[in-house]
């Protein structure tokens, strides 16, 4: 056996075979034998069937076993022997046949994580950008907070506004019966309902945007009949000492509760800076180092990341062609930082204690209410600790990119 590995494209390997044709009459030989050994044929006695007889009924299924097996020795010592480490299962793009007297030759086509040269992942210039916190922001929080703590009660003595919540039966004009449902009524989607009263049927127009509440009718348009059962208005919390035990013992006022809530809305600010530093720091380390991917690879996890968010049965051809063209660009990118973070990790000799990969399991448990133990031992029994390992070299690959950039920090608006 003879193997000859190259490399046509950074992310692909070929994996040139020959047997000689001694050794495929070996190879056949020996397994003829062996039939000859085990075969029952009726009027012949086990080991005694003629060799011809054995060649006649199965030389054709013995050649093409011959050759699935020879195919599959050789790829296993190929592999081992160059290093090789597919991504996907190897391709043949012609059939393998054997035929005695031959030898036997065949091309395998393997996807590998693509080569590539790491060329920076220092000294990068990043802006981060920390927005501050205002008193409207304070503001709106804390009249969420009383919202959150509120009562609803029936509308007395005027017709309905905005903000308010109707009980309404709901028929779509095509439809033969009404169903209830609940609005909050505002100045687009149940506009018509505005200035009505309780017992009142409206027909109307109605554009629910993709975000409306009622994920049955978000994003949809109807010509409805809308009969108001119930109209109720939200009567925010008194802000009084029950209302500010709920924050802490350490809230005892207005003023208390106006600076907890600019220190959890800071700390959200600062966090969504850092987040935004790295998505920077990502997009700097792509543009430094571009890396050629291989397309059979990409489509296959475009594909994967569509059956596991969409039903492809019920997707047209052109909604198929959308989705695929905006998921493309993302797993691009994903792949890209996924390589050159592991080539950072490997140069810089990151590596990860059992003691920070139980820290992390534990974190994403208790975020799950899930018990940290249990997951750990889920985990592990599962073969993913590998995963959450590399997350955490990735992390601390980051880290190093942050900390050798030289950071620019600017005070949003």
């Amino acid at each position: 056996m003879n193997i000859v590995v190259s490399s046509p494209k950074p992310y692909s390997r070929e994996i040139q075979i020959s047997y000689t044709a001694d050794e495929v009459r070996e190879k056949y030989e020996t397994t003829i034998d062996e039939l000859i050994a085990q075969a029952h044929i009726p009027g012949f006695r086990k080991g005694k069937v003629p060799k011809g007889i054995i060649i006649k009924n199965y030389g054709e299924a013995v050649k093409s076993d011959i050759a699935e097996d020879l195919i599959k020795d050789a790829y296993a010592e190929a592999l081992e022997e160059h290093n090789i480490h597919p991504i996907v299962p190897p391709r043949m793009e012609e059939e393998a046949n054997i035929e005695l007297g031959q030898d036997f030759l065949f091309t395998l086509k393997v996807e590998v994580k693509p080569d590539f040269e790491l060329k920076q992942y220092k000294s990068f210039e990043l802006r981060k950008i920390v927005e501050t916190v205002s008193e409207s922001e304070i503001d709106e929080t804390v009249q969420e907070l009383r919202n959150r703590s509120g009562m609803l009660k029936p509308v007395e003595g005027r017709t309905a506004k905005s903000d308010d919540l109707v009980l309404v039966d709901f028929r779509p004009l095509e439809d033969e019966k009404p169903t209830k449902r609940v609005f909050k009524l505002d100045e687009s989607a149940t506009v018509v309902l505005i200035g009505k009263n309780a017992a009142d049927k409206v027909e109307g127009h109605f554009e629910f945007p993709e975000d409306w509440p009622d994920r049955e009718l978000a994003g949809r348009i109807y010509d409805a009949e809308v009969e108001i059962i119930e109209l109720k208005e939200l009567v925010p919390a008194e802000i009084d000492d029950e209302f500010l035990l709920q924050f802490g013992e350490d809230v005892k006022s207005i003023d208390d509760l106006r600076g907890k809530i600019a220190e959890d809305i800071q700390e959200s600010k600062n966090q969504l800076a850092e987040d935004t530093l790295r998505d920077l720091a990502r997009d700097e380390l792509i543009k430094a180092n571009p890396i050629e991917h291989s397309p059979i690879v990409i489509q296959l996890a475009v594909d994967d990341s569509i059956g596991r968010y969409w039903d492809v049965s019920k997707l047209e051809e052109p909604q198929l062609k959308e989705i695929r063209e905006k998921l493309e660009p993302k797993i691009i990118r994903d792949f890209s930082i996924g390589y050159i973070l592991d080539e950072i990790a490997a140069i810089e000799k990151i590596e990860v204690s059992r003691d920070e990969i139980k820290d992390r399991v534990a974190m994403i448990a208790r975020a799950n209410n899930i018990d940290p133990e249990a997951y750990y031992r889920y985990l592990r029994k599962e073969g993913d600790l590998d995963s959450v390992e590399s997350d955490l070299k990735a992390k601390k690959a980051m880290d190093i990119v942050i900390e050798n950039s030289t950071i620019i920090e600017e005070k949003g608006k």
